[in-house]
């Protein structure tokens, strides 16, 4: 048993080590909110769900469908640009601030028995450095 609890330790610092040696980290911003201080020079502001034509789960659909989202990104030093993001993969991607920005995901993913309530909404990216 002791020798498990002294290898939990090391193996979360080999993960951790793993992780940030791909470079890339991962946050969620609702929408709605301003996620602020993202590696400590850019704020993120996930403003609205343009579109969501995603095939919801338990529907056939001739077309998988997308979802575009609107951001807001700021640096620390003032700039800003509005961007709009897409699940499909030739429209998710954005270099701002000496940062690639990636929208890994958008969740809920649609479900044809109940939309999501707005509040429930949550764009997860990737951050970068280019």
């Amino acid at each position: 048993m002791r020798h498990y609890i002294l290898t939990i330790p090391a193996v979360l610092v080999v993960l951790c080590s793993v992780m940030n040696a791909q470079g890339k980290e991962e946050f969620k911003v609702k929408l709605g909110e301003v996620k602020a201080n993202i590696l400590s020079v850019l704020s993120v502001n996930f403003v609205e769900v343009i579109e969501d034509s995603r095939c919801p789960t338990q529907a056939n659909c001739i077309w998988a469908g997308r979802a575009r989202i609107k951001v807001i990104l700021e640096h620390q030093n003032g700039d800003a640009v509005t961007v709009e993001f897409s699940t499909e993969p030739d429209h998710n991607n954005v270099t701002f601030g000496g940062y690639r920005i990636h929208l890994v995901k958008l969740e809920p993913y649609p479900s044809a028995e109940k939309a999501p309530a707005e509040k429930e909404v949550t764009a997860i990216f990737s951050f970068q450095k280019a």
